[in-house]
């Protein structure tokens, strides 16, 4: 058996290896997307304008949307992943090169009105689009790279890779960025950091470059004989799916699950970023919580067995309410000038313990609302329904933020503090919501598998 199993892994070895590097490349992006507001907030950015930027991720949100193009064109010569992985990826390195010439301009105005927020929003957005339809295609090819016996390392490779590719591009790149970082590390100190977003971005464009000419040119990707729907039909499946009764009530449970934690959480690093708060002690939380991220799941997994995970959310729901409601005070009590006398212990303390309970709860809600998804999907179907049900769970967690952060923009003044306002109706929402859709949560739960299946009657 020893001998066997070490056959299975030496078989696949470098097909992991490949796919932990194609999901890396994939974080850079995404980790630099979530950089760059904590670097706009230093330089004075509206909240308004932060709004602009948040708009940055929605091609994840979306790609279900192009996703069946991407699984039914492709070259037969090249291989099915690899003829959109490929020109796709060299998109996104000669991009990155060209914008490292460009971002530190945009970024470095001499006031925050004259930031370029607006072409650094179009310029990640593309980013984020390529990545998004990078993903669709490297899933695809994950499926059948792998041997049988080793398939279930494929959502392994991306958890990790993905994860380490943000940590690369917002760990460390804050950490390099940060002049008082960097100082620790040369002999002399300066009054910058040893990488600017430029210099950074041009050497992850020339990586991917590389990674992509090596795949395109030493990696064959042999024909596999899979399951293809047309484009037309695999639309018309996710419309049938829309048009189910329950679908109606998933959607206003879950399109607004987000909106008041929203409130209370989006605007927790940008304020205390504007309190004086190192930016690159807030990105090294990152790498704390990031093993802690990868077990939760599966210890929060043993509880959302049986015909009722929803329950676990339900749970979770007030405990995280009240804890952003707490930790958003906590922010507002902090002196404006704190940065002159430093954090202390208890600030860091307070800040540790209150993202480490956040991370949990919100795990809860997660990996509970995942698993409610897998137990009502109709298998039949393949993946595009519960592909569907992500994108709806996605949206869901994005437009909340943007919404925030444009209000704040409105609301925040020098007489109105515009965190405790939004706080205050982050917590009624909160309440509102919850005594709404306890009972709706409850009617989901108890609906018969069938409610759910395509063409039931049918079936039956």
């Amino acid at each position: 058996r020893r001998v066997h199993g070490g056959e299975m892994a030496g078989k696949d070895k470098w097909n992991i290896a490949l796919l932990l590097v194609l999901y890396t490349l994939q974080g850079i992006p995404m980790g630099l997307s979530s950089s760059v507001p904590l670097l706009l907030t230093e330089k004075g950015v509206s909240f308004k304008r932060l709004a602009e930027f948040s708009l940055v991720s929605w091609p994840f949100s979306l790609k279900l949307l192009w996703a069946p193009i991407v699984d039914a064109l492709y070259s037969k010569s090249m291989g099915r992943r690899k003829s959109w992985l490929v020109p796709v990826q060299l998109v996104t390195g000669v991009l990155m090169f060209v914008l490292g010439n460009h971002v530190d301009d945009w970024l470095n105005a001499d006031t925050p009105e004259e930031v370029n927020v607006t072409y650094l929003a179009i310029s990640f957005f593309g980013l984020y689009f390529l990545m998004a339809t990078q993903d669709i295609a490297v899933d695809g090819w994950a499926l059948t790279i792998l041997s049988r016996e080793n398939i279930g390392h494929a959502s392994t490779c991306n958890s990790i890779g993905q994860s380490a590719g943000y940590v690369l591009a917002f760990m460390v790149f804050m950490a390099l960025n940060s002049p008082q970082f960097c100082n620790y590390l040369r002999p002399e100190p300066l009054d910058v950091g040893m990488v600017s977003l430029g210099s950074f971005m041009q050497f992850w464009g020339v990586v991917f470059l590389i990674t992509t000419f090596l795949v395109w040119f030493f990696k064959k990707e042999p024909h596999v004989a899979e399951d293809e729907l047309g484009i037309k039909e695999t639309y018309k499946q996710m419309w049938q799916v829309m048009r189910l009764k329950p679908m109606s009530q998933l959607l206003k449970a879950f399109l607004t699950a987000r909106v008041a934690t929203a409130c209370v959480e989006t605007l927790a690093p940008v304020k205390l970023i504007g309190k004086g708060f190192p930016k690159e002690h807030l990105a090294a939380l990152s790498i704390i919580f990031a093993p802690i991220s990868l077990v939760l799941p599966m210890v929060v997994a043993r509880y959302t067995g049986g015909n009722r995970p929803l329950d676990l959310q339900l749970k979770a729901y007030i405990p995280r309410l009240l804890l952003g409601v707490g930790f958003s005070c906590f922010i507002w009590w902090l002196p404006a000038d704190l940065h002159k006398e430093g954090f202390t212990s208890f600030h860091y303390a307070v800040l540790i313990g209150c993202s480490m309970i956040q991370l949990v709860l919100s795990t809860m809600m997660f990996v509970a609302m995942m698993a409610f998804f897998a137990r009502i999907s109709d298998s039949s179907i393949g993946g595009t329904y519960m592909t569907l049900l992500n994108t709806i769970a996605n949206i869901g967690a994005q437009w909340p933020n943007s919404a925030v952060l444009l209000m704040m923009g409105y609301l925040d003044s020098d007489t109105i503090d515009g965190q405790l306002v939004l706080t205050a109706i982050g917590l009624v929402i909160g309440c509102l919501w919850f005594v709404l859709n306890e009972r709706r949560f409850h009617y989901l739960m108890d609906l018969p598998l069938d409610d759910w299946k395509v063409n039931a009657d049918k079936k039956k």
